[in-house]
């Protein structure tokens, strides 16, 4: 009942207050139109009577007839709101007046200063108003009158009173009368209300609410006792069906039982198959690589040795793939057999690094292993197991690794559990993308990666984390994984093997040997320090080579270990140092740098050890072979100078740079003239090469702002040596005039450049370097070597200028070659393309810039056909004959196209970097 009071007395309070609201904003309407008429009868009425007085006392004022004027405003007081009316003259001295009893005081009354013609004005209970009187077209005066409304404001009060009784009345009236109406349509709505409190608290639904009568409420009653009919209804069906369940759910039991059995039958069914299919499958393809590699050994050109590389690469990840699956499913098989044979831990690490060492490099990582001092030599167990986990996660480290490092430590956790045993711990930690904290729960479930877009971004079937851990458990251990420090993974493997022999046994060679190693890379410090401490080696570390001779750590050393990745700004330059000071060095390359190691033997260091280090190549600095040798050296001269290059081709600067480094010389580069006067304006060089035509800001513009400067800042003057494809006597005084002091065409050679050098900077050139070998004389290469094209044409590829290149020297396996070609065709290919568009659209200006660029650049890569056709579209337009030349951007096209053929067939790129220029092979 506590409900229903509450509903119903809302439900009048909302009637109340709307009935309210709506009186009361009738009666406010109604008072306001009210006064709304009453003041607009008000200034109707006083502008009447302004017009009367106008009309009758204009010539009272004119002709100066004060009594008359007098007894016209007096007949006003008939009317009893008229409080005062004054003619003025029109100076508005006052001329006659009128003033009731109440308001006789002398003081000019209000209305005087009111404008003229104007609308009544209203202050209070008094309306003003002031008119001009004229007679004739001529001003005579004015009229101001001012009536009192206080007695009609008495008048309107008193009806207000009377409309609000009546609304008071109306209002009473009506709540009564809802009081009535409103409990004929609550009372059904409270009998539901006490029907549904007590079904609540007794639940029972055969209770029912009385009949509501006619209408919604008696429409939602009915729907209320419909509803407890068929609650009703459910709960005797539920009832019965309860006594049914528990022999249903006995039923069920029986045919889930066999269906679990039938399951597990299926899955050990399964995993058999997949274990004789991958086997069966195996046979096969290892019949088809080991073809692979008979053919490898026989007689292929360089297509058909590519394409059968690509074979042997395909296979290998399909037999890769083929042996997951065939392990896995051995393990879910229970048939994982494990070998218990002798092996060396550290030396199955070392393969794993050696095996990855070149994709690693190829991605510029830094990868290398820390064995600990107290790894065994020799343990028993499953070699080929142990390298399977570290193998994966070594490749899923490379694989996911953009940049940075990947470390291998192993070392011996605490015991096994048991005598004559021990526990190794491989943890492989990576600087890569790591695993988001959401994926990390199935890092190990089986066809599982981080997120869906693996498999397409790195490949992959998702078996090898589950596969390493359940080898590593096989293996008496486990595999866990947690975040790096700052980014990346940590993968820590544990394995337990049997022990041989001395537990502690290490290789050692020439113990109390004193070896200093010089890298910026605190992972190659630690992994070669800490094999050399395995030896019984006393060893010295440092990042910088000044930080080395600080504290003196080279001096008695017997070898100093230079890494080629140190900070300094010229390794070769540090090696060079080391060795006229006396000291054998040792430096450490790429792992397939030949040219790192010509150029580090060219330095003078004695020996070249591969990146990542392995303890056999470590061993060689205890052989006494690697002492030096007496054989005869060649000088090979080098300059201490600081060079700013300026030039906006990729591949001339790639190529300049080479040949500058390559003569001792620290490089800056510029890629247009703006930046090269902000790098000379920032920094002290030696020498300035500059390229003519640039964007942004040429060569000569920036020549002249720099000697502006140098004037203005009283700083000491750089030569300047100009890099241009043109050859011309104009463009030579031109580059004199801007301030230049050399003048090279490109392509450039070392020769001319260490010409200039020798030149322009005497002091700059240090005593000559020893060579191991001399530098190869630059050849001519017979015409098998060349592409050539029809008879009378200049061939479209050459390999004498890129085998005459700086760290090529006739190597064509030099890393170099590819870098350098690739930078070519990304940059030229564009350029083409906009070149005939340019020309199709007549701004030939535009074209001769394209052509001047790439014809040195051509040149320098070989593409000899393309340089020969950039050169003529260069004289022509700049002589002016842009109709000569209108095919030679096609032309230049097809010309580059042949390039891209010759690329292909020498193995110099491959088809997927060739997608934008599809063509007949």
């Amino acid at each position: 009942m506590v409900e229903s009071t509450g509903i119903a007395f809302r439900l009048r309070r909302i009637l109340v207050i709307c009935l309210g609201i709506a009186l009361a904003l009738a009666t406010m309407i109604m008072l306001g139109a009210e006064i709304r008429e009453e003041t607009a009868r008000v200034e109707h009425e006083v502008t009447t009577l302004a017009e009367l007085v106008i009309e009758n006392a204009a010539a009272s004022i004119r002709f100066e007839d004060k009594n008359t004027a007098n007894q016209l405003l007096q007949s006003l007081r008939h009317l009893d709101n008229v409080a005062r009316a004054s003619l003025l003259r029109p100076n508005r001295e006052v001329f006659a007046s009128y003033r009731t009893g109440a308001d006789q005081d002398s003081i000019d009354p209000p209305e005087f200063a009111l404008p003229v013609d104007g609308l009544p004005q209203w202050r209070g209970l008094q309306v003003y108003l002031v008119r001009s009187i004229r007679a004739d077209g001529e001003l005579v005066g004015y009229v101001a009158l001012a009536l009192d409304l206080s007695e009609r404001a008495w008048d309107i009060a008193a009806r207000a009173l009377v409309s609000l009784v009546a609304v008071t009345l109306a209002a009473v009236i009506a709540i009564a009368l809802l009081k009535r109406l409103v409990q004929s349509i609550l009372g059904p709505l409270q009998s539901l209300a006490e029907t549904v409190r007590k079904i609540g608290a007794t639940r029972r639904y055969d209770i029912r609410v009385p009949g509501g009568g006619q209408g919604e409420v008696g429409e939602v009653i009915a729907g209320v006792n419909a509803m407890l009919g068929e609650i009703e209804q459910r709960d005797r069906e539920l009832e019965q069906h309860r006594d049914r369940l528990e022999l249903e759910v006995a039923e069920r039991t029986v045919e889930l039982v066999h269906a679990k059995d039938q399951a597990e039958s299926a899955n050990r069914a399964k995993s058999l198959f997949l274990a004789n299919m991958s086997h069966e499958i195996r046979t096969p393809l290892n019949g088809i690589l080991g073809m692979t590699d008979l053919m490898r050994d026989t007689q292929l050109d360089s297509r058909q040795q590519r394409l059968v590389n690509m074979l042997q690469g395909s296979g290998e990840s399909l037999l890769s793939i083929i042996s997951d699956i065939l392990d896995f499913s051995k393990i879910e098989a229970g048939k994982l057999d494990l070998e218990a044979v002798e092996f060396s831990p550290a030396r199955v690490v070392e393969d794993v690094v050696a095996l990855f060492a070149d994709q690693a490099e190829a991605k510029k990582l830094e990868l290398a292993a820390v064995v600990s001092a107290n790894v065994p030599e020799r343990v028993k167990g499953d070699p080929h197991r142990f390298r399977q986990v570290v193998g994966n996660l070594v490749s899923n480290a490379v694989k996911f690794t953009p940049s940075g490092e990947i470390r291998i430590d192993l070392d011996v956790v605490g015991g096994a559990g048991e005598p004559g045993h021990c526990a190794l711990r491989a943890e492989i930690a990576d600087t890569g993308i790591g695993v988001p904290a959401d994926a990390r729960g199935g890092l190990f479930e089986s066809f599982s990666q981080a997120d869906s877009s693996m498999a397409r971004r790195f490949g992959g079937s998702g078996l090898g984390l589950a596969i390493a851990r359940q080898l590593a458990r096989c293996m008496g251990g486990d595999l866990e994984y947690r975040p790096g420090h700052v980014s990346g993974s940590v993968f820590s493997a544990r394995f337990s093997f049997e022990t041989v022999g001395d537990v502690g046994g290490r290789p050692t060679a020439n113990p109390g040997l004193r070896v200093a190693v010089l890298s910026s890379s605190a992972l190659s410090r630690d992994a070669i320090c800490t094999m050399g401490r395995g030896f019984g080696w006393e060893m010295r570390e440092a990042a910088r080579l000044g930080e080395l001779l600080t504290r003196d750590a080279a001096g008695d050393c017997d070898w100093i270990v230079v890494d080629r990745s140190i900070d300094d700004a010229d390794n070769l330059t540090a090696i060079s140092s080391l060795s006229r000071s006396g000291h054998r060095v040792a430096a450490l390359t790429r792992i397939n740098g030949a040219i790192d190691a010509e150029e580090a033997s060219r330095a003078g260091a004695r020996l070249a050890l591969p990146k990542p280090m392995m303890r056999r190549d470590l061993m060689r600095l205890a052989d006494e072979s690697g002492q030096s040798s007496d054989a005869p050296q060649s000088p090979l001269e080098r300059f201490n100078a600081r060079v700013l290059l300026a030039e906006d081709h990729l591949v001339n600067l790639e190529i300049a740079s080479a040949i500058l480094r390559s003569l001792g010389c620290r490089v800056t580069a510029a890629a247009n003239g703006q930046q090269a006067v902000h790098f000379a304006s920032m920094e002290s060089f030696d020498l300035i090469l500059m390229d003519l035509q640039m964007p942004i800001m040429d060569g000569l513009t920036a020549t002249s702002m720099i000697r502006e400067a140098e004037r203005s800042g009283a700083r000491k003057r750089v030569p300047i040596v100009a890099l241009t494809a043109n050859a011309l006597k104009d463009d030579r005084d031109a580059c004199i005039s801007a301030g230049m002091d050399d003048y090279l065409t490109k392509p450039v050679s070392r020769d001319r450049i260490a010409a200039a050098l020798k030149r322009l900077l005497p002091e700059a050139a240090t005593a000559a370097v020893a060579s191991a070998a001399p530098e190869p004389e630059p050849r001519t290469l017979p015409s098998s070597e060349r592409v050539e094209a029809p008879s009378g044409r200049v061939p479209a590829f050459s390999w004498e200028p890129l085998l005459t290149l700086p760290g090529v020297n006739g190597n064509r396996e030099a890393p170099l070659l590819p870098r350098v070609t690739s930078m070519f065709i990304d940059e030229t290919g564009p350029s083409l393309r906009i070149a005939r568009l340019r020309a199709d659209a007549g701004d030939w200006e535009e074209v001769r810039k394209i052509a001047h660029k790439t014809k040195s650049a051509a040149a320098s890569v070989g593409a000899l056909r393309l340089s020969a056709l950039a050169t003529e579209l260069d004289a022509m337009v700049k002589a002016g004959r842009q109709d000569a030349a209108e095919g030679l951007p096609i032309r230049m096209e097809a010309a580059f196209r042949d390039y891209l053929r010759a690329l292909l067939r020498e193995g110099l790129v491959d088809e997927a970097s060739l997608a934008d220029w599809r063509f007949e092979k």
